[in-house]
């Protein structure tokens, strides 16, 4: 599908945010679900809001024209259509991070290994989800790149040091590149959802509440 899983959404960002990168390779960018969640944490939560104020350089690659939307040319830097397996090769830029997002299960093992191995030379830290275990898919939307050719599980990952999190059917992996300390991320230094938004419903309510009741009671909205 041109979009991720929705419930691993809130773990990749917020591992995103974690290692705070100042350039970002999105494989697979899809409808670019993943370009507008890091844009607006790395630079508009930030207070950089116009793109002639960001900061981070946010690329993506995508083998298939037809996902083109207004979300790339706004979200990202630079989206180059090609097959990821082929420009991940010939890379020669290195980034903070690279997300590998619902996309290494496209791929048959073989060329799954080489992608990831090209990542990992390329950038300080790699970002997979991908289904846990077997889950077939055919071709969507006439995108035959989109038929599922391998099965991962945490364990695969482990090879490489990576921090691995189980989200329902599928799961995340936080992988070190070459030449990186997997010294960051542990069991348990992500919040669980229900934390997260708990504590982010909160926040929200202590701004809301009270101009609502202003609002209410007729009288000029704070902030």
């Amino acid at each position: 599908m041109p979009q991720s899983d929705h419930w691993a959404v809130p773990f990749v960002v917020e591992a995103a945010v974690a290692i705070d990168p100042a350039s970002v390779l999105d494989i697979g960018v899809g409808m670019g679900q993943y370009g507008l969640h890091l844009r607006q944490v790395l630079d508009i939560a930030r207070d950089r809001l116009t793109k002639s104020e960001w900061q981070v350089r946010v690329d993506g690659v995508e083998i298939f024209e037809a996902y083109r939307n207004p979300v790339w040319d706004y979200c990202y830097d630079r989206v180059t259509l090609a097959d990821a397996r082929f420009s991940l090769a010939n890379l020669t830029e290195r980034y903070d991070l690279m997300l590998i997002c619902d996309v290494i299960e496209h791929f048959d093992r073989a060329d799954a290994l080489a992608v990831l191995d090209a990542a990992r030379r390329q950038a300080k830290w790699v970002i997979v989800t991908t289904p846990a275990g077997d889950y077939p898919q055919g071709a969507v939307f006439g995108n035959d790149a989109e038929v599922h050719r391998s099965a991962w599980t945490p364990a695969d990952f482990k090879i490489h040091d990576a921090f691995t999190h189980q989200i329902g059917t599928t799961f995340m992996a936080v992988i070190p590149g070459e030449g990186t300390s997997q010294t960051r991320f542990q069991t348990g230094d992500l919040p669980t959802l229900f934390r997260h938004s708990a504590r982010s419903l909160w926040q929200c309510t202590r701004v809301w509440m009270p101009n609502m009741i202003r609002a209410r009671l007729g009288l000029k909205r704070s902030g």
